[in-house]
């Protein structure tokens, strides 16, 4: 038991080499990197804001039967779901984006420590 402790102590200590150096080789992307974590911040909000929207829904547009609680509920249900599908696809594409350019850095240093 006590060999199989150092062995696994190299492997913790041999991933968080790898992931410094992956961490180092996406820094230079960082601005596109910080706009797709905003761009999932937004989405979580358009969640929260659904949700939020609900009670009123609920409470004025079938209880109440308020008119203007008809118009403005429903616009806002599709800004709030066009906004979610904008945020998830700019956050995916950034997050794809940096992470092709690290997988495109290691296959370029890969190959010419190869040769």
């Amino acid at each position: 038991m006590a060999k199989t402790m150092p062995k696994q102590m190299d492997e913790k200590e041999d991933g968080i080499k790898v992931y410094r150096r992956l961490v180092g080789m996406a820094m230079p992307h960082w601005k596109i990197f910080l706009l797709g974590i905003l761009a999932l911040v937004a989405n979580g909000l358009t969640d929260t804001a659904f949700a939020w929207l609900m009670k009123p829904l609920m409470d004025e547009g079938f209880v109440a039967r308020d008119q203007q609680a008809g118009l403005y509920i429903p616009l806002a249900i599709v800004v709030i779901f066009t906004l979610r599908g904008i945020t998830s696809f700019v956050a995916s594409y950034c997050i794809s984006w940096v992470g092709r350019r690290v997988v495109d850095w290691c296959v370029v240093a890969e190959r010419s420590v190869g040769r």
